[in-house]
């Protein structure tokens, strides 16, 4: 018969017996050693501000872990003999809460679980562990559902899934299983399902000042606005039961515009100039006030969480118009007048387009930045000559 697997909790002898994350208790019968479960969390590469940054998992933050036994070695044939041995939970009051033990020198659990005496374990994690709507089947797996980047309680939630931990059997030794992290525990290593958009800078093709034109036409250009128009903002995730990297986005919906700058924001400072500088030294623009005009968010600056998507997949309707659109003003006068014209351009650049090299889309865990170069349609000449017809003329002489 096989033995069912089981979870030692400790409650009451809590008061009587301390358990450390390299606490071990014999078991009769030969038994392997029991060890509480301990985790060493590391995270890909990518991060946001005042969020995670590196690859360090922060001590002062705590992630949601789930397990299931089987028999060792059989999950990727028998997954659907799965038995729960570290739950869900009904909801994120109820799930099980993995953070850093500074006395143990550890990541574990409030209330230690520990290592089967036969079958292996294999572990799913996710961060933050407060998340509503988290959800796992075989099929799937991880389900985060109804996810809106746009608003307020997501915006700053940098939401990362662990890579699956199968059949494990014990702890790992610190830097094991390529897990470039100190601790002793299952490797736990979080990708970011999101990526995020880190700047824009801006630049003329040529040198259009006035020192570059024998005519003496005044010319500049001032920088109006920069958005992003019409990506999804809303939607659900599914990691799948033996995960890539960063798992699926899909159900997407929310069109919304990202404002990176406006000039209304700057009303008391001087406007942007456009101005010409090599591929080494860009002009960055101003990121103090980005906002997403879905009603409701609040302005961020330096980066802000964007939602991975396709620009032109036939399966969702809403954002095959997705672009990134600037407006910005040319002024000039022409030589000997004083009256200055300004004529205001908007242009907009397709983002599948822009991505067609990433499938026309924008992948997960990345850091998104865009180079703009604008140009002025420079006169050019096509000269040709017409060639000299032949003529021949008969004449006679008496």
């Amino acid at each position: 018969m096989r033995l069912q697997p089981h979870i030692l909790q400790l409650t009451a002898l809590a008061a009587v017996l301390a358990v450390s994350c390299t606490k071990t208790e014999r078991l009769p019968d030969g038994a392997r050693d029991r060890h509480a479960i301990s985790f060493t969390a590391a995270v890909g590469s990518q991060g946001t501000k005042a969020l995670i940054e590196g690859n360090a998992f922060p001590e002062s933050s705590s992630f949601a872990t789930l397990a299931w036994w089987l028999e060792e070695g059989r999950w990727d044939d028998d997954m659907d003999k799965a038995q729960p041995y570290i739950p869900l939970g009904s909801d994120a009051g109820s799930r099980s809460v993995v953070s850093y033990d500074e006395a143990g020198k550890c990541w574990s659990t409030a209330i230690p679980y520990y290592w089967p005496s036969h079958g292996s374990l294999t572990f799913f994690s996710f961060h933050p562990h407060d998340m509503n709507d988290v959800t796992f089947d075989m099929t799937d797996g991880l389900v985060i559902r109804d996810r809106d980047i746009a608003g307020k309680s997501d915006q700053q939630k940098d939401i990362m899934v662990a890579e699956a931990a199968k059949d494990r059997t014990a702890n790992s030794a610190p830097g094991a299983d390529g897990n470039p992290t100190a601790y002793t525990g299952v490797p736990t290593i979080f990708h970011h399902t999101l990526s995020r958009l880190t700047g824009f800078s801006i630049r003329t093709d040529d040198n259009y000042s006035t020192a570059n034109d024998p005519s003496g036409t005044k010319f500049s250009l001032t920088l109006n606005s920069i958005k992003i128009k019409d990506v999804f903002v809303k939607g659900s995730y599914r990691s799948g039961i033996d995960p890539p990297d960063t798992g699926t986005w899909y159900d997407f919906s929310g069109p919304a515009d990202y404002e990176w700058y406006d000039e209304d924001d700057y009303e008391d400072e001087d406007a942007f100039v456009i101005g010409y500088h090599d591929s080494t030294d860009e002009a960055a623009v101003p990121d103090r006030h980005i906002r997403i005009t879905d009603g409701e968010s609040d302005s961020y600056a330096g980066s802000v969480l964007i939602m991975p998507q396709r620009f032109n997949d036939p399966a969702y309707s809403g954002n095959h118009s997705a672009c990134i659109e600037v407006t910005y003003t040319v002024t000039y006068s022409f030589p000997g007048e004083s009256k200055e014209t300004k004529r205001r351009i908007v242009r907009s650049i397709s983002l599948a387009q822009i991505h067609k090299d990433q499938d026309s889309s924008w992948p997960p865990g990345k850091d998104i930045s865009y180079h703009l170069t604008i140009g002025m349609d420079k006169i050019t000449w096509n000269p040709s000559v017409e060639d000299r017809d032949s003529e021949t003329h008969g004449i006679i002489i008496n």
